[in-house]
């Protein structure tokens, strides 16, 4: 850093804004007129229509997320999540992107559920003329635009890795309809644990949650990385207890993810995903398979409802007809997806390799950009 360009602590350079009463977690909605943000991954957490909610102060602000060190820039009008959300407004002469950008430059060691704003406002960040701030904006917005259109590419390749799959069971379900295989409702094949609706207090730490946000098109992705208190399983999970192999299937934002729960750990569900135990005489990977593609997803999409959301309740997928060949020829289907499956993970993984390299380079640019100033 050159020694003409002056500094100051990070919490010198806040204004000191009020404070207002922030929305708890069990009273975050899935749709509402206000959005919330808090000091999870998600920009938006979920939604209110309490106006008196609001967070009042000029935007744009910046959130930093007090025990978690997530760190969002926000020029929309929001209502703020109770628990380690911290609002940052700059004084006058620090542009509040150049503070977002420093932010991100700066490596917080991590303190576990601790907090760890006392650490951050100890920090000097070099303050150059708002004019030249502005102009470091310019160009770290510039490179990142460079990146976020590769992104937008690896993402369009995402799109039709993921139609591999689609292809293959769209062959299977629909040459099946001449075979005579006979058709029952789900209800009957399967039995429903439904905790749709229900969102638990989530904590930085300890048992996982898995919500419809983690249910992918046939698979279950680790992120969002969310976790509620492990005294509350019990208490909580009074609906049915998941067993490994369980078909998951969301009913709504998004409709008709499915995966298999592929993990035998404890975990904790929430959020509009509905779990399907698969009785005798019903392979689970074919019931997975079953919902993915073909005759069944059609038949499911064409029951939803909802006009900002489509949307299936559970007594409508109960009556969904599933085909229902003899089990070992399940099982072979199964296997030949799964061929293909493999060869799809294989180039979601690279996929993500590269789109992790990307945040990295971001990182990088950063790091240069503030080490030079």
């Amino acid at each position: 850093m050159e020694i003409n360009t002056p500094t100051k602590k990070f919490g010198e350079v806040l204004e000191k804004i009020p404070k207002v009463a922030g929305v708890l977690t069990k009273n975050y909605r899935d749709r509402g007129n206000f959005p919330i943000v808090d000091q999870g991954q998600s920009l938006i957490a979920g939604y209110t229509d309490d106006s008196s909610n609001l967070y009042q102060v000029e935007l744009p602000v910046v959130i930093f997320g007090d025990h978690t060190r997530e760190i969002k820039f926000v020029d929309f009008p929001f209502a703020v999540g109770a628990d380690g959300t911290k609002v940052l407004k700059p004084i006058s002469g620090i542009d509040t992107r150049y503070l977002y950008f420093f932010l991100h430059s700066v490596d917080i060691p991590a303190r576990g559920y601790a907090r760890h704003f006392s650490l951050l406002k100890e920090i000097q960040i070099p303050l150059p003329p708002v004019v030249e701030q502005r102009k470091i904006v310019a160009q770290i917005e510039k490179q990142f635009a460079k990146i976020d259109k590769a992104a937008r590419l690896l993402e369009e390749s995402q799109a039709l890795t993921d139609q591999l799959l689609h292809s293959a069971l769209h062959d299977i379900f629909f040459s099946a309809e001449s075979t005579g295989w006979e058709e029952k409702p789900l209800g009957e094949i399967a039995n429903f644990i439904d905790y749709r609706g229900k969102t638990p207090q989530k904590t930085a730490s300890g048992m996982r949650l898995i919500t419809a946000k983690n249910v992918k098109f046939g698979f279950l992705s680790q992120t969002p990385e969310e976790f509620v208190d492990p005294s509350i399983y019990d208490s909580w999970m009074t609906r049915g207890v998941p067993n490994q192999g369980d078909v998951l299937f969301t009913t709504e934002a998004p409709l008709g993810n499915v995966a298999q729960l592929d993990i035998s750990e404890r975990v904790v569900f929430a959020q509009r995903v509905i779990i399907l135990q698969p009785k005798e005489g019903l392979y689970p990977g074919f019931l997975k398979s079953t919902l993915m593609g073909g005759p069944v997803r059609d038949k499911i999409l064409a029951q939803a409802t909802g006009v900002t959301a489509q949307g299936i309740k559970a007594s409508k997928l109960k009556l969904v007809g599933i085909p229902l060949p003899p089990l070992e020829e399940q099982k072979q289907i199964v296997k030949k997806l799964d061929a293909i499956s493999e060869k799809v993970r294989a180039l979601r993984e690279l996929q993500s390799s590269q789109a992790a390299d990307f945040k990295a380079l971001k990182q990088s640019i950063l790091h240069q950009v503030f080490s030079g100033i």
